[in-house]
């Protein structure tokens, strides 16, 4: 299939001004999102950080530097996809693209993109996976989540015609597209830290505890 791969990660829109809070993610967004993306079997051709374009340079070119991803700025903290859309097709030469939604602050599994590739389908469609990990950093702990997960998911679309995983919110996505759930397993990692960490200290998730060497074998390449 004629396609072309892009990840999307939408980083700190509203916040370009609030600089602890963009430096903050920056360390997450290197540290988890980045690594996962260049562990990918199948590389990406694009992966696309969204940036609110109030960002210094000043505060934004450390973040990036070394990474292999473009730039997309925007003033607006809602209403951007399709602008973005307009972006990569100005980038993009396939009929397909497959866009592939994942937060600064998680990771996908280095099989994710190729898994993608493997299960694209010329047809508008929604694919994610069954589950995942979920890391809370402060913890060191990892659970087992066996069920899909919004945060993750990737269109498939005309090229032409495209609107990214980013037109609608993670939940109304599903809406708009046919699903297709893969059955592998993990293929994300979702971590917890001390922004969006809904549980307090004492308290275990209602999941299955992951063995050390499970996550040592889907996600090693993280400094967890």
């Amino acid at each position: 299939m004629n396609v072309t791969h892009v990840v999307g990660t939408r980083f700190n829109l509203g916040k370009g001004k609030n600089t602890s809070w963009t430096k903050y993610r920056g360390e997450l967004l290197g540290r988890f999102c980045a690594e996962g993306v260049k562990a990918q079997a199948l590389k990406p051709h694009i992966w696309v950080v969204i940036v609110d374009a109030a960002t210094p340079n000043s505060v934004l070119n450390p973040i990036i530097e070394g990474l292999p991803c473009e730039i997309y700025r925007t003033p607006k903290f809602t209403g951007w996809a399709l602008d973005l859309a307009a972006w990569l097709r100005e980038r993009v030469k396939t009929q397909w693209t497959t866009f592939t939604r994942v937060d600064s602050d998680d990771a996908l599994h280095p099989e994710y993109v190729k898994d993608i590739d493997a299960a694209c389908t010329p047809r508008r469609q929604i694919l994610t996976f069954k589950g995942g990990y979920v890391y809370r950093l402060k913890h060191k702990e990892t659970y087992r989540l066996a069920k899909t997960n919004t945060s993750f998911q990737t269109t498939v679309e005309r090229t032409d015609t495209m609107k990214t995983g980013y037109c609608a919110g993670h939940g109304k996505l599903r809406r708009l597209y046919k699903v297709t759930v893969l059955n592998k397993f993990p293929r994300w990692i979702v971590v917890r830290h001390e922004v969006n960490e809904r549980r307090p200290d004492g308290v275990d998730y209602p999941f299955p505890k992951v063995l050390d060497a499970d996550l040592q074998k889907h996600f090693g390449f993280l400094s967890l």
